[in-house]
């Protein structure tokens, strides 16, 4: 999470520990979906109040419900079937080093 939002003004409420262990049958890009998807909640506010092109008006920060509400959003892009599967198949032919 940290390294898809590096740059963006995050709100001390967020907590990535959390927010990890819910995702934790997510790939890397639907990690970086769910952040892309969070990061826009505020963006789209602005827009949808019609100041988005207010240069004065700057976005709020992005907060642990922008998270939340993006997870509920974005569904993992590998089952959990799919995972056991990948993990019975490392146990028996995947590298013992």
């Amino acid at each position: 999470f940290e390294y898809n939002t590096r740059g963006i003004e995050i709100s001390p409420d967020v907590e990535f520990s959390i927010l990890s262990e819910i995702t934790d049958s997510y790939s890397g890009a639907d990690i970086a979906m769910v952040c892309r998807e969070a990061i826009m909640t505020p963006i789209r506010e602005l827009d949808m109040a019609g100041a988005i092109t207010d240069t004065t008006v700057k976005a709020r920060e992005v907060t642990q419900d922008d998270f939340l509400e993006a997870i509920e959003a974005i569904n993992p892009s590998v089952s959990d079937s799919e995972i056991d599967r990948y993990d019975k198949w490392n146990e028996e032919f995947g590298s013992s080093a």
